[in-house]
This record gives structure tokens, sequence and C-alpha cells, in this order.
């Protein structure tokens, strides 16, 4: 493959070993952070732990993802690249959703904010969550992020407009009607 050539989801997979080995190590990097869960059920000092936890979670991933681009070359990187933006690029969020579906992906945006608020300050108010409280907060952060997905493609140039300076809001004009 030339340094011009783009490689397509579509496109042949790289093959040998190196490849094979590179998606263990990409799966891996992924599944590391998962083996701090286990950690308080270690007997070993309490800094020790932290420590292990802490490279568990960032610097022991990253390490495995270089590894992984190292030991798969450009060729094969690329090729795990294409498939995994182009698998995202399916299954994501469309660019337009109806209002109905904007305002749905709103209400998953602002009750998990809510819920947090009341929580925080007045958690007397609400019952049941001495008992629940992870549970709920869990179920809370899934709904928080899954507004993302409903909101849209438009509302992803919303967010990001938030970080860009010279980025300017152009409301529609209001119809009478309204």
């Amino acid at each position: 493959m030339s340094a011009n050539e783009e490689t397509t989801p579509e496109s042949p997979p790289p093959s040998g070993w190196r490849l094979r080995v590179g998606l263990a190590l990409i799966v891996t990097s992924f599944l590391t952070p998962l083996l701090a869960l286990l950690l308080p059920l270690i007997d070993m000092p309490t800094a020790a732990k932290a420590t292990l936890g802490g490279l568990l979670m960032a610097g022991i991933p990253e390490v495995f993802t270089v590894a992984a681009v190292a030991v798969m070359g450009k060729s094969g990187f690329a090729w795990v690249k294409a498939k995994a933006f182009g698998f995202l690029k399916r299954h994501g969020p469309p660019e337009v959703v109806s209002l109905t579906r904007y305002r749905i992906g709103l209400a998953m945006l602002i009750l998990p904010m809510l819920y947090a608020w009341v929580a925080w300050y007045m958690p007397d108010s609400l019952p049941g969550l001495p008992e629940y409280r992870l549970e709920i907060g869990v179920a809370m952060d899934l709904v928080f992020w899954s507004a993302f997905l409903v909101l849209g493609g438009r509302f992803w140039d919303k967010v990001r407009a938030l970080f860009v300076y010279e980025a300017r809001a152009e409301f529609p004009p209001v119809s009478k009607d309204t």
C-alpha cells in the first residue's frame, strides 16, 4: 500500500500474526481498566492498591495501545481504524432528528442533572435514595450519556461550538404562527 492510498473498511484486512497480536493488545488495553474493579478483593496495602489501580486505569491501557500500533504497523492500524470508524459512522447518531426525538433527548440530558442537584442539596426529598444511591446514579449516568445519541449529529455541532471561540449561534427566523 502506498503512502497516498487510503484504507477503507471494505479493503481486505492485512493478514498474518502481526494483525492478530495487535488486535489482542487493543482488546487487552480496553479490558485492563476492568481489572481495577477486582482490587478491593485483593489483600495488599492500600497504597499499593491505589498505585496499581491508577496504572490499570491510565498508563497500562495506553502502553498496550502503543504496542498494538507498533506490532500491527501502519497498514494494519489504518485497517483497524477504518473498520472502527466505519462502524461508528453506520451506527452512530443521525445528523438530523425529529422535533419529538430532540425534545426527548433534551429531557434525557436535563433530568439526570436535575436529579444530581436534588440528590446533593435535598437528599431527604428523594425516597429510597440511601438504599439505592449507586443503582440510581448508574441509571442516571446511562440516561445522560445516551441522550447524546438520541439528540443527533447537529447537537454534537452545538456542543462543539461551545469550545470554539469564533462560533456564533444562528437562530431560525421566528414565524408568526408560533
